[in-house]
């Protein structure tokens, strides 16, 4: 019995070194001799995370000046709110966002005068109608009017009721929220589009980049080239960021938080890894290694997990490094 049980101890000690050459990871170089070490050539895509700082834009609204039930929904969240577009039809009736340089505060009818007058004519310039600059609604503005009316499915309309404008106060406006509802009943004063709040840009925080090259950053499957100095403004790239998992806990936290990005090099490049002391004369990120065809100039791409990440200055090829490098090995220079 006690034979038997000294077998199976033997057995068992024999299959824990079986296992513990199993799990020796193929990182580790293989000795081939008293000073050769097998290398192995794999991609390298540098895939690293790094801290980004959102630039958030200012938030605003685009205020209704009448109240009504919502027949038809125009708003989309990341959409331009642009002058002349219909930002929501109230009762079958269109609203219409207008940049007017002084704001709505009177229906203008025909013959009105005044500064409101001559904003509401240079727009419609900006727009493409044919209306004069004189600040006062005669004819020719008249007729713009009704042909900007007859754009947007009314017809025989010869004034511009202050009810049926929404005051966009500058260009370039973003949707961020749009919060009436097919169905609601939008009340005088109700924002009719959130603007702002949104992501204007991210800046990529690179000081950890070791690695030379384009970048891709990427965010829940989307992926943009990073500018060298990394701002990110891509409009697809910010709506992604701002619609993942990880921006809404940033906000949730206040920023308290390090929110970062996935990056990873746009073209992955070969290299070899071979022991770090197997490198040697290292100038920068040139150095040598030494292989039974003699010395090779390397490029050192970087470090990790034990492994130097070289890059062969010109065409050669070498499956075997001297490692560590002898003294007095040759320069490859």
């Amino acid at each position: 019995m006690a034979f038997g049980c000294m077998l199976c101890l033997i057995a068992g000690v024999g299959a824990g070194v079986v296992v513990m050459r199993d799990l020796v990871p193929e990182v580790v170089s293989e000795a081939v001799g008293p000073d050769l070490v097998e290398v192995r050539t794999s991609v390298f895509a540098d895939e690293i995370s790094l801290p980004v700082e959102p630039v958030v834009l200012p938030a605003g609204a685009v205020l209704l000046a009448k109240a009504g039930v919502v027949t038809k929904e125009t708003c989309v969240v990341g959409g331009a709110v642009t002058s002349g577009e219909v930002v929501v039809w109230l009762d079958d009736s269109p609203v219409v966002g207008l940049r007017l340089r002084v704001p709505p505060w009177r229906d203008i009818v025909r013959g009105a005068k005044g500064r409101d007058v001559r904003s509401l004519q240079r727009e419609l310039r900006h727009l493409g109608y044919e209306a004069p600059a004189t600040g006062v609604v005669d004819y020719t503005t008249v007729q713009a009017i009704r042909a900007f009316w007859q754009d947007r499915g009314r017809e025989r309309v010869e004034s511009v009721a202050m009810s049926d404008i929404a005051w966009l106060p500058e260009e370039g406006l973003t949707a961020s929220e749009c919060p009436l509802r097919l169905g609601s009943h939008a009340s005088d004063g109700e924002a009719a589009v959130v603007t702002g709040g949104g992501l204007d840009r991210v800046e990529v925080d690179t000081e950890r980049v070791a690695v030379s090259g384009a970048r891709l950053a990427r965010v829940d499957g989307f992926a943009v080239e990073m500018p060298a100095d990394g701002v990110i403004e891509d409009a697809g790239f910010l709506n992604a960021l701002g619609g993942s998992g990880i921006y809404k806990r940033w906000v949730a936290e206040e920023g308290l938080s390090t929110l970062t990005v996935e990056t990873e090099l746009a073209t992955p490049i070969d290299v070899v890894g071979v022991p770090p002391s197997a490198v040697y004369e290292l100038n920068g990120d040139s150095g040598c290694v030494t292989t039974p065809n003699g010395p090779i100039a390397v490029r050192v791409v970087t470090s990790q997990l034990g492994e130097t990440f070289v890059v062969p200055a010109g065409d050669d090829v070498f499956s075997q490094v001297v490692a560590p490098a002898p003294e007095g090995a040759k320069s490859c220079g």
